[in-house]
């Protein structure tokens, strides 16, 4: 009896492996195909993060780390707050945020940053530039902002203008690949349990650069725009301004990313339905020509 009770849970287990396997294969394709070109061959990736060009086995391989993590963080939240967020969403969201790059700080600066190093830079030459930017910030706040009242953008402009010129017109970055707004006190004030068990007790500088981190806090942040997006409507409007079509919630929360739960936009909701529609229609051809996974993407190397 026991033999057979074993036999039983071995299979379950089995069954439940396989179809985490399939899941994050699914996954790791979607992402791939976002980094295709979309020429006649359809195999060329075109993938860089942190100063790196990622191809052939590399970019599959890193394709897999990054499934991998939306996948357990999928699962984490579902378990967590009985919401189940699109693992699909997630990866058009970091590709369009970033294209799936822990590195990025914004194309201005990264070409400034690249000019003076003669190269792209790497994620640690990264990390120091910003925590510059960062230090200069915070000191010319402290001299322009009094207890209770807000920012004196004027005091701010002048202070960075006399002090650090290299920074005028910086007031913030987008960070990381799902590109976080920094400095925030949200950071701060935030705590994490990552699907590995590791705690974070706040959101530091460097931990937005790590792609586990910042695609959890993504996981979570979907979970509550998808709880707070059924109590409002979404409307599609025609370039007039005539209402064409009310979206339900499960078409429309991912779109909150980009705004927060207070305000929603078309226009960014049709730009990630884009990168939606390449998985869809691939996932579909796959399904057509038989094409059983991830593990089977040709890629010129």
């Amino acid at each position: 009896m026991k033999f057979f009770i074993f036999l039983i849970l071995l299979v379950l287990v089995s069954s439940l492996s396989a179809d985490v396997r399939v899941r994050e294969e699914e996954t790791q394709k979607a992402i791939l195909d976002l980094h295709t070109r979309q020429g006649p061959a359809k195999e060329n990736i075109i993938w860089s993060e942190c100063g790196k060009r990622l191809r052939g086995e590399k970019a599959l391989e890193r394709a897999g780390q990054y499934a991998q993590a939306i996948m357990k963080s999928v699962d984490l939240v579902q378990a967590q707050t009985g919401e189940y967020i699109n693992p699909d969403y997630m990866v058009a969201i970091l590709y369009r945020e970033s294209s799936c790059n822990e590195c990025v700080i914004g194309r201005q600066e990264t070409k400034k940053l690249t000019e003076s190093l003669g190269r792209e830079p790497d994620k640690q030459e990264i990390l120091t530039h910003v925590r510059a930017w960062t230090d200069a910030y915070n000191s010319i706040v402290k001299k322009c902002k009094e207890r209770g009242k807000s920012l004196d953008i004027g005091c701010l402009d002048k202070w960075i203008t006399k002090k650090h010129p290299e920074y005028k017109g910086i007031y913030g970055w987008d960070l990381g690949a799902p590109q976080y707004r920094w400095p925030g006190h949200a950071f701060r004030r935030r705590s994490i349990v990552l699907p590995s068990g590791r705690t974070l007790e706040k959101i530091g500088l460097k931990d937005i650069f790590d792609y586990e981190v910042s695609i959890h806090m993504l996981a979570e942040d979907m979970a509550r725009y998808k709880q707070e997006c059924r109590t409002h409507s979404h409307w599609l409007y025609s370039k007039w301004g005539k209402k064409l079509r009310q979206l339900d919630t499960e078409e429309a929360y991912f779109a909150h990313h980009h705004t927060g739960t207070g305000v929603w936009s078309e226009r960014y909701w049709k730009a990630v339905n884009k990168h939606l529609r390449v998985i869809r229609e691939s996932r579909h051809g796959d399904l057509l020509a038989g094409v059983p996974g991830a593990g089977d993407v040709a890629m010129n190397p």
